[in-house]
Order: structure tokens, then C-alpha cells, then sequence
């Protein structure tokens, strides 16, 4: 998956969480897509969906750089509230 959106020009990035605000929402889900990649997916296991299923500290772990990367292009629908559920896995209270 790392590969895929490195590799990308432009990669659009989203959050699923558990709640509305995102002081208290917890990750459940990073879906991505690049132009060179289908959507990849990356979440807690559901007994509902047979998307794969990472574990989410190592995908933060592994999306990290890339996250922080200025080089890398990225699109967000909802980036405020993406960045700040992130910060809570980053600074958990």
C-alpha cells in the first residue's frame, strides 16, 4: 500500500471513525486512492465487510512519513477533522 501512494502523483486520503466529533472519535478505517492504485483500505476488523484489515497502529506507524511528507500531494474531503483524530493517536490524552 506504501509503495502505491508514494509512488502516486496524487493521493486522496480519508478517516472512518466511530463518532462525529473528533475529540472522542476513535480510527476505524483509512481508505486511499491513488491515480495508479484501486482504493486501498485499511481497518479494524468487521464482521460485515471482507475490505483487509490492518492493524491500526501499524498502519499509522507506516503512514506516518507519508503523512507528514510535504512532497507527497494529497486530497481530503475533511482534512481539520482527519488531522485532529490523527493527533489523537499521536498525543492520546
Amino acid at each position: 500500500m506504501l509503495a502505491r501512494i508514494n509512488a502516486a502523483e496524487l493521493t486522496s486520503f480519508d478517516t472512518e471513525t466511530t463518532a462525529l466529533d473528533p475529540m472522542v472519535a476513535q480510527l476505524s478505517g483509512c481508505p486511499s486512492r491513488s491515480s495508479r492504485a484501486c482504493g486501498l483500505y485499511s481497518g479494524r476488523a468487521s464482521r460485515t465487510t471482507r475490505r483487509c484489515k490492518l492493524p491500526r497502529d501499524e498502519v499509522l506507524q507506516k503512514l506516518k512519513s507519508w503523512l507528514e511528507d510535504p512532497s507527497k500531494k494529497k486530497s481530503a474531503q475533511h482534512l481539520k477533522y482527519d488531522e485532529q483524530v490523527l493527533a489523537n493517536y499521536e498525543h492520546p490524552n
